[in-house]
């Protein structure tokens, strides 16, 4: 076979201009077309959805035992934002997770029925709030959980300027300030253990970490003397005496 000569200065240059001109510019958009492709079908396939602050939704449960557990936990209210994207989910006693979550793993949270007066958890008055309207809570009076969703707290709750009669149950979710959660909960940590059962319990503990005293050896017991002879005759006289 013929040995291949090198190039001149001129080939060496035609071939640069072919490769600069025609070559990389046809590999170059072809993968940027086939990243497209790629971009195109993930995005298809993996919808990314915005949740608001303060917007109800249900968490993946990434370490579900077997097919038959629910792949999704919750309700749990969107608490804020990270600068990456993921989010900070608050629990129905307004307290965050201890893990934050990618978009990816939430969705929106519906319930599959919608709050009625006929419900059995209803207030003095036969009705749960449902309104639109923010009105200003007085005090958590009560809370409870609904059967279908465990996560999901109410609250009885009472309002500002208004009597009694009025006081109603409301979802977690209706509450536009949690700080008044938050402090419900707190007065019933403490109620459910009063400062007096804290400081025995500690006490307690204190005392049965403290080291035991030792013990004294048990003294040794010591033989009776042996009785005296004359003694015993005297009272078998005596008692044969008196028969």
């Amino acid at each position: 076979s013929a040995e291949s000569l090198p190039l001149d200065d001129k080939d060496l240059e035609k071939r640069l201009r072919y490769l600069t001109e025609l070559v990389y510019p046809a590999i170059s958009s072809k993968g940027k077309a086939k990243q497209e492709q790629m971009s195109s079908r993930f995005n298809k396939s993996h919808e990314l959805v915005e949740f608001s602050v303060g917007a109800m939704v249900l968490a993946r449960d990434e370490r579900r035992d077997g097919t038959t557990a629910p792949k999704f936990e919750g309700p749990f209210k969107v608490g804020s934002q990270t600068t990456d994207g993921s989010y900070i989910l608050l629990d129905g006693t307004g307290e965050p997770l201890t893990r934050r979550y990618a978009p990816s793993q939430l969705k929106l949270f519906v319930r599959r029925k919608p709050l009625s007066a006929g419900d059995d958890d209803a207030d003095s008055s036969g009705t749960l709030e449902t309104t639109s309207e923010s009105y200003e809570i007085e005090a958590i009076l009560d809370h409870d959980t609904d059967p279908d969703y465990p996560h999901l707290f109410y609250y009885f709750v009472s309002w500002k300027d208004y009597g009694p009669e009025h006081n109603s149950w409301i979802p977690f979710d209706n509450f536009d300030d949690i700080q008044i959660v938050r402090k419900y909960w707190r007065g019933q940590k403490s109620r459910r253990f009063p400062p007096y059962v804290l400081e025995q319990s500690s006490a307690d503990t204190s005392a049965a970490a403290a080291p035991k005293p030792k013990a004294k050896p048990p003294n040794k017991k010591q033989a009776a003397p042996a009785p005296d002879p004359s003694t015993l005759r005297r009272s078998k006289r005596r008692r044969e005496g008196s028969k």
